[in-house]
């Protein structure tokens, strides 16, 4: 695998990921053995978000049942039915389930060496007050890319004493970048804004999420996962598991599907977790990732 030189000699290597409508494999090989990333960080909204909404507001919807059901059996503030991508991939790495960064009391900077998960749910790639100057309000938090970018780098300020050692940390990790920016157009949308307006705000949506990718790189990131669209495909790509609509969370006494696991939606906003499993088995051993997670792996193994 090629590396390409950004910022005076800082490398990176950035896999786009198209994740476009494939046929399914029953390709099973998703142990990257080589464990060759020791750490996992996040940054995203409610498609990455392991729990930090519910340690920062108690509204969300995604810490009461049914939430959780199909894995984990209990609500863990993950806003689908059991695991997400970022678990599978852990799982892949052989890491542990990537903790939210707010709010856990048991969670020290000790934890945060093999991974961090600073997405939350609602979270957009702009700052508020930009999205407010175009009249577009966030009804479920203030938290942007921004503010992860802040808590990111308070982070790496308990975990390392020196840029060398910050370095080499996020030289062995594996960043997520989201998928982040599609609340940028989902609110405004909800909200009836024009499409005209909403298209707009492409071009400061990507550039704002560049811009905090190359600041990540600058602090010593080489290897990061940027995500495209999500797929469809599955039994049912429209009607969801759960829930009484499209922006309508699943609540406890609302009918829930016998079987999750042929939907692609869990509550109308969010996938199933085998619609993640789905997606994260393509990111892990392909086609949805050029190059794949273990052929990362193999490469990063025979280059040490």
């Amino acid at each position: 695998m090629e590396r390409f030189h950004l910022n005076n000699a800082t490398f990176a290597c950035i896999i786009f990921l198209f994740l476009l409508l494939f046929s399914s494999s029953n390709n099973n090989n998703n142990i990257c053995e080589a464990k060759c990333f020791k750490s996992i960080i996040s940054f995203g909204d409610s498609l990455t978000d392991t729990g930090n909404i519910f340690n920062l507001s108690e509204k969300s919807e995604c810490w009461l049942k049914p939430y959780g059901e199909t894995f984990f059996h209990q609500p863990t503030g993950r806003c689908s039915d059991g695991r997400l991508i970022i678990d599978f991939i852990a799982e892949s790495l052989g890491l542990p389930l990537v903790p939210p960064y707010i709010g856990r009391e048991n969670v020290t900077s000790i934890n945060f060496r093999q991974g961090v998960n600073f997405a939350v749910a609602g979270a957009t790639a702009l700052n508020q007050s930009i999205l407010e100057e175009n009249g577009i309000h966030n009804p479920q938090t203030n938290v942007s890319l921004g503010t992860q970018l802040t808590w990111f780098r308070e982070m790496l300020s308990t975990l390392c004493q020196s840029t060398s050692e910050c370095k080499d940390f996020l030289k062995n990790s594996l960043i997520l970048f989201g998928e982040i920016g599609g609340n940028d157009y989902n609110f405004p949308f909800l909200f009836g804004t024009p499409t005209q307006m909403v298209q707009s705000m492409v071009p400061l949506v990507i550039n704002t999420i560049g811009q905090v990718i190359n600041e990540v790189i600058e602090l010593g990131a080489e290897t990061i996962i940027v995500p495209g669209n999500l797929p469809i495909g599955f039994k049912s790509a429209i009607v969801a598991c759960c829930g009484k609509g499209p922006n309508q969370p699943c609540r406890p006494n609302d009918h829930v599907c016998d079987d999750p696991s042929t939907f692609v939606s869990w509550d109308g906003l969010h996938p199933t977790e085998a619609a993640y499993k789905w997606i994260a088995q393509g990111l892990i051993s392909g086609p949805f990732a050029i190059p794949h997670i273990n052929g990362l792996c193999n490469f990063r193994v025979s280059t040490i």
